[in-house]
């Protein structure tokens, strides 16, 4: 994910301020390869990118009873998907978890006061 950000942040220079607030327990819990960059990318290409002067890209990854809650939260506003859209990101996701965990991991996309918030929780194993 750090290369990945990297990369990013030489693209859209100072547009780009990354903030992290992992839990020190969150950050040992293993996550689905891919599965962190994929919900970053969305959030980068659907909300930071299209803002003339960027904006602040939050990662938050907490513990709760018998889950990990993993949140990468942008700025914007959630809308109706555009015809060119094909949401392939995030259906992949909701694929991948469901394969892995079933019904007990989800995700969730809202508006949160002019920022839009894309929360999994994924199950931990006992």
């Amino acid at each position: 994910m750090g290369d990945y950000l990297a990369l990013e942040s030489v693209r859209l220079e100072d547009r780009l301020r990354v903030q992290f607030d992992i839990e020190p327990e969150a950050g040992k819990v293993p996550i689905p390869p891919m599965f962190l960059q994929t919900l970053v990318e969305n959030a980068l290409k659907h909300g930071v990118a299209k803002l003339p002067a960027g904006g602040d890209l939050l990662i938050r990854a907490v513990l709760k009873p018998g889950a990990l809650v993993v949140e990468v939260e942008n700025p914007g506003q959630l809308a109706e998907a555009g015809p060119e859209s094909t949401q392939l990101g995030l259906a992949n996701v909701r694929q991948r978890l469901r394969i892995l965990y079933g019904d007990r991991a989800s995700l969730q996309l809202q508006n949160r006061d002019g920022r839009v918030a894309a929360t999994v929780l994924i199950p931990r194993v006992a």
